[in-house]
């Protein structure tokens, strides 16, 4: 009954097949899984039929070399190895050499599955076992680790690090600084509230006075000032000119200069330009000198700076003296001076004479002007020294005397007094120019006294060139 079947079966399969006028005939192969599949073969030699791929089962080699259910052995081309002996002993036992020797196809079957090449990983990240492998593990250090001792800095490393150190706190003792002697120092009201006309670059002017601010009688007494404090005149008249078209210029105007005093107001009542000595002007009030230089200059005065007998001592004290050349030896008895000839460092006492001291000097006083710019460039060249600015304990010192010395306008700054400290420097330096008005006469008769008289063409044309209008 069972055969029958499968011929009717068969028969089917054939006549259905057999209306292709491309088939042959009917092929079967029995599958893996144990039933008959037909297999069509064209006449005219295209392809067969595709049919569905069946992907391979993994490659096991334990299964392939001992037959297990999962895999069967493919065949391998060539000969078949047959072992006669093992280690040079013939093996009588014809059932153990058959067997050794599908051992021995099977293994070579196997290691022909096997790709060549170096070892690679496969997706799971499992390394495929090769016909030759060699050692691929690494040496593992098993010592204990230390943590690395910090090398050594360097000589230089230190000697950078160090003076970064020291960078630093110069700065932050010069920041503190400078804000004291801002909030310290002493101001007034210098500037007129009517200005001339604006000109060009900065303009300073700068006046020392024979005030005795500060001074005991036991100092007035050593320092030849007199006990006058009724009133007070100004012993030095500069005019500092930069930031324009020329180089900084330094003007000294003498203190006996006669010139027109503008109109002003004094004690509530209006008083109209007149002519007295320049300094007369400083008697009444600072606002009134400055107004008075500006009107027989022509330039716009900008900054005001001001310093008294007592500053000169305090200055020079701070600084530790300083050095000045003096030309000869002199003897003065109203200012105190007793001073030998050549170059020397001065105290505050004899500093503060030798630039007061003009009865014993035939040029009165224009000598006295030179000594006065003599003395600012003494002063100015110990400030900028190292042994100066480098020695917190000079630069606090003298921080000290400034503000007890020193009396600024309203409107001026530390940072315009810098300014100014720059232009007296390239002054001093040579890289400015250090010029006293022209004058046609020292000793003049006026009508209140000796005085001086300028050169009104020359002095015209030297205020021009520094902007005047």
């Amino acid at each position: 009954m069972r055969n029958q079947r499968n011929f009717e079966s068969l028969l089917l399969t054939t006549q259905i097949l057999g209306k292709d006028k491309h088939v042959k005939s009917t092929l079967y192969r029995r599958g893996s899984d144990g039933k008959h599949a037909v297999i069509v073969e064209h006449i005219d030699g295209v392809r067969p039929i595709p049919q569905p791929a069946v992907q391979p089962a993994p490659i096991d080699e334990y299964d392939l070399i001992f037959e297990t259910d999962n895999h069967q052995l493919p065949e391998v081309a060539g000969p078949s190895v047959t072992v006669q002996s093992i280690g040079g002993l013939s093996l009588k036992n014809d059932s153990l050499a058959i067997s050794l020797a599908k051992v021995k196809n099977k293994v070579l079957a196997a290691k022909s599955l096997i790709p060549e090449g170096p070892m690679v990983k496969s997706e799971v990240d499992q390394p495929v076992v090769l016909d030759s492998v060699g050692d691929f593990s690494e040496k593992v250090d098993t010592t204990p680790t230390q943590k690395r001792a910090k090398k050594p800095r360097g000589p230089v490393r230190k000697a950078l690090l160090g003076l970064e150190l020291i960078v630093a706190a110069y700065a932050i003792f010069y920041l503190c600084l400078a804000v004291w002697t801002s909030n310290s120092i002493q101001t007034t009201s210098a500037l007129p509230h009517h200005h001339s006309a604006d000109t060009a670059g900065e303009n300073w002017l700068l006046v020392g006075s024979d005030s005795r601010k500060g001074l005991s009688f036991q100092d007035m007494k050593a320092l030849h000032t007199g006990m006058d404090h009724s009133s007070q005149r100004t012993d030095t008249i500069m005019v500092v000119h930069f930031g324009g078209t020329g180089p900084a210029t330094l003007v000294s105007l003498p203190r006996d200069s006669y010139v027109v005093i503008p109109m002003h107001k004094n004690n509530g009542k209006v008083i109209p330009s007149y002519r007295d000595k320049i300094n007369s002007a400083f008697a009444i009030r600072p606002s009134l000198l400055v107004s008075t230089v500006e009107y027989n200059t022509g330039l716009h005065i900008d900054h005001y700076m001001q310093v008294g007998f007592g500053g000169i001592r305090d200055l020079t004290d701070a600084l530790s003296g300083v050095r000045m050349c003096v030309p000869q030896h002199y003897v003065d008895i109203k200012s105190g001076l007793d001073v030998n000839k050549g170059c020397q460092v001065l105290d505050g006492k004899t500093a503060l004479a030798y630039v007061r001291m003009r009865y014993v000097d035939p040029r009165g006083d224009i000598g006295r002007i030179e000594r006065q710019q003599q003395y600012l460039g003494a002063v100015l060249n110990k400030v900028t020294s190292p042994g100066t600015f480098l020695n917190p304990f000079a630069m606090i010192a003298l921080s000290q005397a400034t503000t007890k010395s020193l009396t600024l306008g309203h409107a001026d700054s530390l940072t315009d007094l810098g300014k100014l400290g720059l232009a007296m420097g390239k002054i001093m330096s040579g890289d400015g120019t250090v010029r006293t008005v022209p004058v046609s006469s020292t000793n003049a008769v006026t009508s209140v006294g000796s005085s001086v008289l300028w050169n009104e063409k020359y002095a015209k044309a030297l205020f021009r060139k520094l902007g005047a209008r």
